[in-house]
C-alpha cells in the first residue's frame, strides 16, 4: 500500500490514452480509482481545458498544502507541549489537508461531468518506461528529503538558542537580560518545553514577575501529566512560594494540594512533597494538619514496608519538635532508637541524628541528664552538635542548574 501511494504521488504525469484510445485524466485519490477515463475521443483543445483547470486546483492545493502546516505550527507553539498537543495538531493538519483535497476532487468532478459528460474511474497506469518511473519517484524523495532538511534547518537555531539560555543563566552571575531576550525569540518559533518554562521562570522571578513565574510552574505541572521528575521538587517548593507571595499561605497549601494529587507518586517521593509541604506549613503558622498528613501517609504504607515507615516516622517526629511538641518528639524517638540499634548496620547513620534530636527534645523537656547521654551515644563533636537540631531556613526561590 505504501510503495502505491509514493508511486502515485510521485507520478508527475497528468494525463494519457490508453491502448483502446480512452483519455484518462489523473484525479485526486492516492490510493486507488486514480483515473477519470472517457471513451470517447477528446480533441487536444478539450484535453488541455481539463489539464488548465486541474492545474489550478493544484496550485491552490499547493497553497494549502504550505499555509495549513504553518497555521497548525503556530497553533502548536501557542499550546502546551505535551504528546497530546503534537497529536491534536497533526490531527488538525490532516484533516483540513484532507478537506482541502476534497473540495478540490469534488470541484473537479463536477467540472468534468458539467462540460464532458459522465466518468468512469479506473487505475491511472500510464505506461512509462522503467527509467521514467524512477525518474519520477525519485523527483518525489528529492522533494521529501528537502522539505525534512528544510524543517531540521529551521530548528537547529532552537538548540543554539537552548544553549544560549543555560550559559546566560548558570553563570555566577546570571545575566538574566539577555537570557530574556533570547527567550523571547525562542518562544516566537519554537514550542515551549519544561526546561523553556523552568528557565522562563526563573527569568520572570528576577524580574518581579511573581505572576509570570508562577503561571510557568503551573503549566510545566500540567504539561508533564501524572508524570513526576526530579526537577518537580524544585518546582512545588517554588510553586508554593510563589503561590504564598501572590495570594495567602492558606491558599499555597490549597494549590500545592491540587497540583500533587494529580501526580502519581511513590511512596518515596510522597514523603519528600510532604516535607516541603509540611515545613512551609509551620513556618506559617497553619501547621493543624502536618501530623495527621503523617499519620494518612503510615497508614497507606504496606504493613511490610517497614523501611519507609521509619523514615517516615522520623520525619514526624523531626515535624513534632519543630512544632514545639517535645514530649511527643521524645516518645517517637524513644521507639526509633531501640529499632535502629536492632539494625545499627543498616541504619548506622540514622542513629546518629536520631540520638541527637531526642538529646534536644529531652533538654526542652528540662532533662539534662538523658540529653547529655544521648549526646554521648551519638558520638556528635562539641563543634558540629547545634547543626543537629531540627531546624529550618525561611523558605525562598530555589535555583537549579538548567
Amino acid at each position: 500500500m505504501l510503495k502505491k501511494i509514493i508511486h502515485n504521488i510521485g507520478n508527475s504525469i497528468l494525463f494519457y490514452a490508453d491502448k483502446e484510445g480512452h483519455a484518462i485524466f489523473r484525479n485526486y485519490c492516492i490510493t486507488k480509482h486514480t483515473g477519470c477515463a472517457y471513451s470517447m475521443e477528446l480533441s487536444k483543445q478539450e484535453a488541455g481545458k481539463i489539464l488548465e483547470y486541474k492545474l489550478e486546483l493544484d496550485k491552490k492545493l499547493n497553497r494549502i498544502y504550505i499555509i495549513v502546516p504553518l497555521v497548525v505550527y503556530l497553533i502548536l507553539i501557542h499550546m502546551k507541549f505535551n504528546l497530546f498537543s503534537v497529536l491534536f495538531c497533526e490531527f488538525l493538519c490532516i484533516f483540513f489537508v484532507s478537506l482541502a483535497r476534497l473540495k478540490a476532487s469534488s470541484d473537479y468532478s463536477r467540472f468534468l461531468n458539467k462540460n464532458f459528460g459522465e466518468y468512469k474511474l479506473v487505475e491511472f497506469s500510464p505506461h512509462l518506461k522503467p527509467e521514467k518511473q524512477q525518474l519520477c519517484i525519485n523527483n518525489f524523495y528529492a522533494k521529501l528529503c528537502l522539505i525534512i532538511i528544510s524543517i531540521a534547518l529551521f530548528f537547529i537555531p532552537a538548540i543554539f538558542l537552548n544553549f544560549g539560555m543555560k550559559l546566560a543563566l548558570n553563570s555566577k552571575k546570571p545575566h538574566v537580560k539577555i537570557a530574556g531576550g533570547i527567550s523571547k525569540i525562542y518562544t516566537t518559533f519554537y514550542p515551549k518545553t519544561e526546561k523553556i518554562y523552568d528557565m522562563q521562570a526563573f527569568i520572570n522571578y528576577k524580574n518581579n514577575d511573581l505572576k509570570g513565574a508562577f503561571e510557568s510552574y503551573k503549566n510545566i505541572l500540567e504539561m508533564s501529566g501524572k508524570k513526576f521528575g526530579k526537577n518537580d521538587y524544585t518546582r512545588f517548593a517554588n510553586l508554593i512560594f510563589l503561590a504564598k507571595q501572590l495570594r495567602s499561605p492558606q491558599d499555597a497549601i490549597d494549590i500545592f494540594n491540587d497540583y500533587i494529587t494529580r501526580k502519581k507518586l511513590s511512596t518515596l517521593e510522597e514523603s519528600k512533597m510532604l516535607w516541603i509541604k509540611s515545613i512551609f506549613s509551620i513556618e506559617n503558622n497553619i501547621a493543624d494538619t502536618v501530623i495527621n498528613d503523617y499519620d494518612d501517609l503510615l497508614t497507606s504504607l504496606d504493613p511490610k514496608d517497614e523501611r519507609n515507615k521509619f523514615y517516615i516516622t522520623s520525619d514526624k517526629a523531626y515535624m513534632l519538635y519543630l512544632m514545639n511538641e517535645y514530649e511527643a518528639a521524645a516518645d517517637i524517638y524513644d521507639i526509633l532508637i531501640p529499632y535502629a540499634e536492632q539494625r545499627k548496620k543498616e541504619y548506622s547513620n540514622e542513629l546518629k541524628s536520631l540520638y541527637a534530636e531526642r538529646a534536644f527534645a529531652r533538654h526542652k523537656l528540662g532533662n539534662n541528664d538523658g540529653a547529655r547521654a544521648d549526646f554521648t551515644s551519638a558520638g556528635i563533636h562539641s563543634d558540629e552538635v547545634n547543626s543537629y537540631e531540627p531546624s529550618f531556613l525561611p523558605q525562598s526561590f530555589i535555583v537549579d542548574k538548567f
